[in-house]
């Protein structure tokens, strides 16, 4: 049997290697950024066309590489950085592994231009696929600038899979904000199809780099945090609890300097705000560990935000008792009120007043199985004028047997409607009983069907609105007063990106300084609901990878759910015929747009076995 076992060839070698290390665009400017950090530099400028598929430029005022290191730096596992494996345990730089520029070289064309503070000129470098095409001398200025175009030239089936441009920019965005927060004695501009989102001066302050980044309006929302142990030392800003939201926000943990991600840590922060927010919502937060570096290790991954800590426990309790005490310190702990506890609204006799003796009122005559036993015990209230009986709805349970024994009428407008598999043949000539504004249940073929009300609403209005929405924009109402709130640089961005989507759902808006005013919003909204719905479309976008074929699903969708949501109410006889009757014109009747069930099929067969 013949040898199979052989060597790759360095060009595919690269390229599965760099399946791990760029994942998407954002990978890149993160490696990028990274290099020029550790290169000393002190101005960074980062250049994007087209969410980083067309172009990648990121600009250094560093030290520039030399001649003879050229290609010595994009050959895998070539690094300045470690030379041997226990400087892994005592790092001061950004990267260590040396795979960033092979990986990069591999799936990109790479414009390199570069020079030493102490030569006359600089040299070019092009590389396409692992292969160097040109190198020569050039006059530019000192740094390094690495212009990758063409992402996945050479791997269509990664390219394929990168998401909308939305997407990619929102990752770009968020690597480029975690290196910009760690270092604010290093000047930082950010630009994306020719259009400045972002340019940030040297400060030298932390809360000022946090406020540049995030808005003026954060310089009042930050509680500063600091304690120093001999394990950790930690410092930073949590926001007050009065802004905390639904979202996840802004939640930030850095080490030395290096942005990491920790489920562990997040629950500390959170615990030291109980009984602060609502369960629901989160607390944002940027937090700066200081830990010696062989205590940590860094290689775990190779994006390298999982970090393992040799003392987790006890960054953990050091870490929650910080900022349970700053919320104190700052007055931001509740207080207990002794003069006035609300915790049992009891009211004391009056000094004259006889004390009585509670009594419990019992009906012998109560029987679960015959309804018309439903009535308080010797005919009365059973408990004076403060009391009230509870009586059943005696045309609820008359309903409830209408349902199930009416026949099926002839004449239904539903007849033809039916789904032959499961037999459904609901019945509104006679009567649907709501249940507690969530339900409906009406007589079927073969049962009874129970219908969700709001799911049902959100089928009938999403199909109702994608129909209209491509033909013509949804109809839209002007506020009398604008709407306002605080908007970030990444939902600016994604605003821009899909403005005429939005706009057609009905919005109007304009953008000055950090606020957003909203002039317009969908006819199908009550005015209290815009803000929430806008603010839910933004956290949608912004919290998931949206494809770009479910871009306008997506808006219709939360559409149709925010107009079902005002619905909740005791709907008449005639409305509850109405929406049974809309609801089984739709072509898929059974789930809503989100695949969750509408509609349940009791059989007569199991009723009976039941009872």
């Amino acid at each position: 049997m013949s040898d199979v076992i052989k060597i790759l060839p360095d060009h595919i070698a690269n390229q599965i290697a760099a399946g791990e290390v760029i994942q998407r665009p954002a990978s890149v400017v993160k490696e990028l950024i990274e290099n020029a950090m550790d290169a000393g530099a002190t101005q960074i400028d980062l250049v994007v066309k087209d969410a980083g598929k067309t172009l990648i430029q990121v600009i250094d005022n560093g030290k520039g590489i030399s001649e003879n290191d050229l290609h010595l730096a994009f050959e895998r596992h070539a690094t300045s950085k470690i030379a041997e494996v226990e400087d892994i345990y005592k790092l001061n730089t950004k990267g260590f592994r040396g795979e960033a520029l092979a990986s990069i070289a591999a799936i990109a064309h790479v414009e390199l231009k570069t020079k030493q503070a102490d030569k006359e000129l600089g040299h070019m470098m092009s590389i396409e696929g692992s292969t160097v095409k040109s190198v020569e001398p050039v006059v530019c200025a000192n740094g390094s600038s690495f212009a990758v175009k063409n992402l996945f030239f050479n791997v269509p089936a990664r390219r394929n899979f990168l998401k909308s441009d939305a997407v990619e920019s929102k990752h770009i965005l968020e690597e480029f904000i975690r290196i910009a927060l760690t270092h604010e004695e290093v000047g930082f501009s950010y630009s994306h199809n020719g259009n400045e989102v972002y340019r940030l001066p040297i400060s030298n302050n932390l809360r000022k780099r946090i406020v540049d980044v995030f808005g003026k309006s954060f310089n009042d929302k930050l509680v500063p945090i600091e304690e120093y142990t001999d394990i950790v030392g930690i410092k930073g800003f949590v926001l007050k609890p009065e802004f905390s939201k639904k979202t996840s926000g802004e939640q930030y943990f850095f080490v030395n300097n290096r942005f990491f991600k920790d489920r562990y840590f997040h629950h500390a922060v959170k615990t030291a705000f109980d009984n602060l927010i609502p369960k629901d919502h989160q607390v944002s937060y940027f937090i700066y560990f200081d830990v010696n570096p062989a205590m940590i290790d860094v290689n775990v991954h190779p994006t390298k935000t999982e970090i393992k800590f040799e003392e987790d426990r006890n960054i953990y309790s050091i870490l929650r008792s910080t900022v349970r005490q700053t919320l104190g310190k700052f007055n931001i702990t509740p207080t207990l009120d002794f003069d006035q506890e609300m915790g049992f609204p009891y009211s004391p006799p009056s000094k004259d007043e006889p004390i009585k003796i509670p009594t419990i009122t019992v009906n012998p005559n109560f029987n679960p199985f015959d309804p018309s036993t439903f009535k308080p015990a010797n005919g009365g209230s059973g408990g004076g004028n403060k009391s009230q009986s509870i009586k059943p709805n005696r045309d609820a349970w008359e309903q409830m047997y209408a349902v199930i024994e009416q026949p099926k009428s002839e004449n239904s407008q539903l007849h033809e409607l039916l789904d032959e598999e499961a037999e459904i043949n609901p019945n509104t000539n006679g009567p649907i009983l709501q249940i507690q504004q969530r339900y409906a249940l009406c007589s079927s073929k073969t049962g009874v069907i129970l219908i969700d009300l709001k799911r049902a609403q959100t089928r009938i209005a999403y199909d109702h609105l994608i129909q209209h929405f491509m033909m013509e924009p949804l109809g839209s109402q002007q506020l009398l007063f604008p709407v306002e709130r605080e908007i970030s640089v990444s939902e600016i961005q994604f605003l821009n990106e899909q403005e005429k989507n939005i706009e057609r759902l009905g919005f109007q808006w304009r953008i000055e300084n950090d606020l957003i005013y909203i002039s317009g919003a969908p006819a199908l909204l009550e005015a209290e609901q815009v803000l929430s719905y806008f603010d839910d479309i933004l956290s949608t976008f912004l919290l998931r990878d949206i494809d770009v074929g479910e871009i306008v699903h997506t808006l219709v969708l939360s559409l149709a759910k925010a107009s079902a949501g005002q619905t909740k109410r005791n709907m008449s006889q005639e409305e509850l015929n109405h929406l049974v009757h809309e609801l089984f014109t739709c072509a898929e009747h059974s789930f809503d747009p989100s695949g969750k069930k509408i509609l349940k099929i009791v059989d007569l067969k199991e009723l009976t076995h039941d009872f």
